[in-house]
């Protein structure tokens, strides 16, 4: 079963047919809801101290290792959007390292 969540990275929120997982559930995502009985697990317990089922417990384990996965993706890095000179253009406003003042690109005219 794939998993659908909020945003492609850095999401907060995602869901299966049979869990459902919300960072900010109270304990910094660390429960996950079982949709069918609208129960929450934590550490493989539900929330009134039984241990999970076997066949449930297994798909919490296949759940959580799918959404690890998809929360160490990182968006990819499109390297025409940076620009890797520190200097600023000559000519920008701002101070000119060619003449020693704020001349806007006109001291090369002289």
């Amino acid at each position: 079963m794939a998993i659908i969540t909020d945003t492609k990275f850095n999401f907060e929120k995602a869901e299966n047919d049979l869990f459902s997982w919300n960072y900010w559930d109270g304990t910094s995502g660390n429960c996950l809801t079982h949709k069918p009985s609208g129960r929450e697990i934590y550490q493989m317990r539900w929330n009134n101290g039984e241990e999970v089922e076997s066949d449930i417990r297994q798909a919490a384990k296949e759940f959580w290792t799918e959404l690890w996965a998809l929360q160490e993706q990182k968006p990819p890095r499109i390297e025409e959007d940076y620009d890797y000179d520190l200097e600023p253009k000559h000519g920008q406003n701002g101070y000119c390292r060619k003449c020693g003042s704020y001349c806007y690109g006109d001291c090369e005219a002289n």
